[in-house]
């Protein structure tokens, strides 16, 4: 149930593609903020599902329950690999921050505090996005553009940051059951290791890389 404190503005679209077969394909969010008038700091939720599955209502309880703290929070929608191979997965996250940032005034969001967040998946699409800020390689066409894709926090739940581990490139031995890394790069690291690589958080990790903080569950591979 949605909290007393606060108000919900659902399907916004944030982009609208091109170049798709209806020519009507639009991606949205969900935001959640408080009725009380203000400027508040604002979180991006992005869902999990190994690239593949799951859809943005997964975060709507936390969303509430964040947002019921003073935030301003959105639930994504994302292509998901079935739909598109990397990389327009972290365009559509790119996008949908910039979305923020512009229409920050409307959504009582303080377009300097804005934070991302996810979960599995969903961390590494965080943690990609918050190292890579504004950098040409991953901000894509879709939506809004001209205006800082950067974000000042990630918080990433058990999401991959290096690839290139054995953890992650040793699961495609079995040729018959492809990881979902697989399914969603188009090729196992073996066929494609540039691709895995350049899909790693840690690579562009640096001076400017925002503070993250790390959730993770008791698998060693997302320590």
């Amino acid at each position: 149930d949605l909290p007393e404190n606060l108000k919900v503005i659902r399907n916004v679209v944030y982009a609208t593609l091109k170049g798709t077969p209806s020519g009507k394909r639009t991606l949205h969010l969900d935001i959640f903020r408080p009725v009380k008038p203000g400027k508040y700091p604002a979180l991006l939720l992005i869902h999990g599902g190994g690239w593949r599955s799951g859809n943005r209502s997964m975060d709507i309880p936390m969303a509430q329950k964040i947002a019921a703290h003073g935030y301003v929070t959105a639930v994504v929608e994302y292509r998901l690999s079935m739909e598109a191979l990397y990389p327009p997965a972290v365009y559509d996250i790119k996008s949908a921050i910039r979305f923020l940032r512009a229409k920050a005034a409307k959504f009582h969001i303080d377009p300097e505090k804005i934070a991302i967040a996810g979960t599995s998946a969903g961390g590494q699409l965080a943690a990609l996005a918050g190292a890579t800020a504004d950098l040409p390689l991953f901000e894509g066409k879709e939506g809004i553009t001209g205006i800082s894709s950067a974000v000042q926090a990630v918080i990433d739940i058990d999401g991959v940051l290096d690839f290139d581990t054995p953890d992650e490139k040793g699961k495609d031995e079995t040729a018959a059951k492809r990881s979902a890394g697989a399914l969603w790069f188009g090729a196992t690291f073996r066929e494609n290791p540039d691709k895995w690589r350049e899909a790693s958080p840690i690579h562009y990790v640096g001076e400017n890389t925002p503070p993250m903080l790390f959730i993770n569950s008791a698998l060693p591979r997302f320590h």
